[in-house]
């Protein structure tokens, strides 16, 4: 049961999955620093005591060390269930025990697969790998040693290096547990982080849709006064004018003019600068002549972006129809005021002379109360009339003495 919860340990020991190398070299770069080192030391111990080989010992744990360096390279690991894997380490610490028995001190070797098997297998490689070396480093003095016959470094081999061996597997196991925890950690922020950047993602084509849907320039200008984003109206009503990444004071061609609501004032472009400045502009109207000799009226709004964040956003509504349609309905205005003007003037005319001469009394008073609505009707024109002119400029003030 522990070996199968320790499962995915295993696999990331071997490699498995990463994607780095092939997968069933894992089993063997593990496994090569063993070998290597237990093949050096028996060359070394047949340099110094070419009488080595006397005992079989010793050329059975060899062969079993290079037999178990022969299955981990050839073995499809990536295709076996990974706690297989565990029968390697097991193999060195019995071809150590072999060894030793044989006369050859190799006991600090067992090291290496104690560290192999804490870390793959946790508490069960602590205790199966820690027993195993135990029992290794006894093997010459199985079944019961004689402790009046030990020297020290006897001494040190029975009772130190085991408990060596479980400080080095106890530390490496709760030092895994604690690096399998932050792992887990970071993978659970990970994948919190992930979540957020998909929500980010999703808010950002929301937001992307929206303001290409929206028949409405949108201009979004950083704290230097540059374009960081527009939308699909505007880049069709530019005509590649104030483009992301353009200076609002400098992204404007030099033939382009704006106008006050008026149609006539020009629009300095310092005024452009006081739009990112302020806190607020609602449906301020301008005019703006992009160089084709066509004035087109747009109704602007700015804000400048709320919290840490700095720029402004401005808003723009093309209302050159409405105001062509208005202009129109001020055009027909005047005009039915005039035509409407001369024939009631020639009314009231008739209405005075009629009323000088004598009339019954019944008369007078229908003919007084035409005269009242005729004169009504009269003020009501003129009135349309200084209207038109106010909205057109065309209003003269005169003073004279009361």
């Amino acid at each position: 049961m522990l070996l199968q919860k320790n499962s995915a340990r295993i696999a990331d020991d071997l490699g498995v999955g990463n994607g780095s190398r092939p997968e069933h070299l894992y089993a063997f770069l593990r496994q090569l620093p063993f070998a290597a080192v237990t093949v050096a030391l028996v060359t070394a111990y047949i340099v110094a005591e070419p009488g080595v080989f006397d005992d079989q010992r010793v050329l059975i744990g060899l062969l079993v060390v290079l037999a178990a360096t022969g299955l981990s390279l050839t073995l499809p690991w990536h295709r076996m269930d990974l706690r297989w894997a565990g029968a390697l380490p097991l193999l060195d610490i019995a071809a150590i025990g072999l060894v030793q028995a044989g006369g050859v001190s190799a006991a600090s070797l067992l090291v290496l697969p104690v560290l192999w098997m804490s870390r793959s297998y946790g508490a069960a490689g602590v205790v199966v790998s820690v027993t195993g070396g135990t029992v290794a480093a006894w093997s010459t003095e199985l079944p019961v040693p004689d402790l009046s016959t030990l020297e020290v470094p006897d001494l040190q081999r029975l009772f130190l290096l085991p408990l060596i061996l479980l400080a080095v597997g106890v530390y490496l196991h709760l030092a895994e547990r604690r690096s399998s925890a932050r792992l887990d950690l970071l993978g659970r922020q990970s994948t919190v982080l992930e979540r957020t950047l998909a929500g980010s993602r999703d808010q950002q084509r929301l937001l992307t849709t929206i303001l290409d849907t929206i028949d409405v320039g949108v201009l979004v200008v950083d704290e230097d006064g540059r374009v960081a984003r527009t939308n699909r109206m505007h880049t069709s009503r530019a005509g590649g004018a104030l483009d992301v990444g353009d200076r609002v004071d400098g992204g404007v061609p030099e033939r382009t003019r704006g106008y006050r609501a008026d149609g006539r004032t020009p629009l300095a472009t310092e005024e452009l600068s006081t739009w990112l400045a302020d806190e607020a502009r609602d449906h301020e109207l301008v005019w703006w002549d992009m160089g084709d000799g066509e004035r087109r009226a747009y109704r602007v709004t700015a804000r400048r972006l709320p919290g840490s964040q700095r720029g402004t956003v401005i808003a723009y509504h093309d209302l050159t129809a409405e105001m062509g349609a208005l202009a129109q309905l001020e055009d027909f205005v005047s005009s039915v005021s005039h035509e409407l003007r001369t024939p009631l003037t020639s009314v009231l005319g008739y209405l005075d002379l009629a009323l000088d001469d004598e009339l019954p009394d019944r008369a007078r008073g229908h003919l007084q109360v035409v005269e009242r609505n005729a004169a009504r009707l009269l003020r009501m024109i003129g009135d349309l009339l200084t209207a038109a002119q106010t909205r057109r400029g065309q209003l003269l003030v005169s003073r004279t003495p009361s």
